[in-house]
């Protein structure tokens, strides 16, 4: 039995709800590795880019895995400069931005 309640919230392993989408796909051999193939609709709705990175998060609990876009961070570095940058050149880029 797949623990539902674990990841939906609910013990039901009939979900009826347009959050969600549950499907059956085969696991594929790719090289000596393994992959999964899933609709390319469903991949752009959450984000996924071809060949983009993805966060695979294991889960011993649930006994399986998600799998997330993953976010493009900023360093704190680049963060700090920018706020710099921004803090010197303020009246200069409020005047711009009125143009």
């Amino acid at each position: 039995n797949f623990p539902w309640d674990l990841i939906l919230g609910c013990s039901d392993s009939k979900v009826n709800s347009p959050n969600y989408s549950i499907m059956t796909q085969k696991l594929l051999k790719i090289g000596s590795s393994r992959g999964v193939s899933l609709p390319p609709k469903e991949l752009e709705e959450f984000g996924f880019e071809t060949n983009g990175d993805v966060e695979v998060i294991s889960d011993k609990k649930i006994g399986g895995f998600v799998v997330l876009p993953k976010k493009a961070t900023l360093s704190k570095e680049f963060v700090s400069w920018t706020n710099d940058f921004i803090e010197e050149y303020r009246t200069t880029l409020e005047a711009l931005a009125k143009r």
